[in-house]
């Protein structure tokens, strides 16, 4: 008898707003466009270029429930290694209409336009090509934007300092390559020439002169915008710094922002040992372990979104 193998992989979640003005939305019958998104894949409308990358939507239903999977072309082909000689083989498809790809895996939650999405890796479909791809479809009417669903409590103490005197983020390069706006663009410019981990660091001045100020208003912008375009699900370190702008007494800290998020790492069951893939029951299984355990807390923060 084989041992079933596992891996860990991140469950986290997203909040669908309006792209216009990122204000919430009225609830999206997402039953209903399940539906619409299994007929326009019966018909061949199911992939759409995202990002100069090909994303195919599907449903997939588990315990009664239709969920959404985006898969993604690979850029490469992976290889197979012996594990008693230790040779190295290119690996084939079945056949040449056959391709590798990366699969996202999203829930839609009933309340709060939330969903849950586990990636089978880091370069898979990501929560803002969800919103991208959904959009393509044209079948609802409005355009949707994503941001991170967070605890209020804590991410109130930064909009409370108002400014961020440091900022300093970790990880792969293919996640902080992701495009972004404003201030972040411009910090993140290292993560565009290199691969592998990536380490940023900046700090600035705590003086109260308008130059420091204004810097610090730029790293404050660049991390809303961090969480917003990116997310901190898969990075190794996110912290900030922040500083009480108008001196009403708010404590200079550090903020882990890895800690201020939704997310949860889950054990995932590979199909098989000879085909170690992350396969649609197992990861729907994970990911609605991660709903049952923060129900009643997401309720709560996207009554209260501290982002908007």
């Amino acid at each position: 008898m084989v041992e079933t193998r596992y891996l860990k992989r991140t469950v986290a979640f997203w909040q669908f707003v309006n792209a216009v003005d990122l204000n919430p939305l009225n609830q999206v019958d997402w039953a209903g466009f399940m539906a619409e998104v299994a007929e326009n894949a019966r018909h061949g409308r199911s992939r759409h270029e995202i990002d100069d990358s090909e994303i195919t939507g599907r449903a997939y239903t588990r315990d009664d429930v239709d969920n959404l999977v985006l898969t993604k072309v690979r850029d490469d082909m992976p290889r197979q290694q012996s594990r008693s000689t230790g040779d190295v083989a290119d690996m084939a498809t079945t056949s040449e209409d056959w391709e590798v790809v990366e699969s996202a895996f999203i829930h839609f939650l009933p309340f709060g336009n939330v969903f849950s999405i586990l990636r089978s890796q880091i370069t898979a479909p990501s929560p803002q090509a969800v919103a991208r791809w959904i959009n393509k479809t044209k079948i609802l009417d409005v355009q949707l934007a994503v941001e991170p669903v967070i605890d209020p409590e804590r991410w109130t103490r930064l909009r409370q300092a108002g400014g961020v005197s440091s900022l300093e983020i970790a990880g792969p390069s293919a996640v902080l390559r992701q495009p972004v706006r404003g201030p972040l663009d411009h910090y993140l410019h290292p993560a565009r020439h290199t691969t592998g981990k990536v380490l940023i660091k900046i700090d600035v001045g705590r003086s109260r002169n308008p130059a420091d100020a204004a810097q610090r208003h730029d790293l404050y912008l660049a991390t809303e915008e961090l969480e917003r375009a990116i997310g901190t699900e898969n990075l190794n370190k996110a912290k900030v710094r922040v500083f009480d702008e108008d001196a009403d007494g708010v404590p200079t800290e550090m903020i882990n922002l890895l800690r201020q998020r939704f997310t949860i790492q889950r054990h995932i069951a590979l199909n098989s040992e000879r085909r170690a893939s992350v396969s649609e029951p197992s990861a729907l299984d994970a990911i609605m372990t991660a709903v049952e355990k923060f129900d009643d807390d997401l309720r709560a923060a996207v009554r209260d979104d501290p982002m908007a």
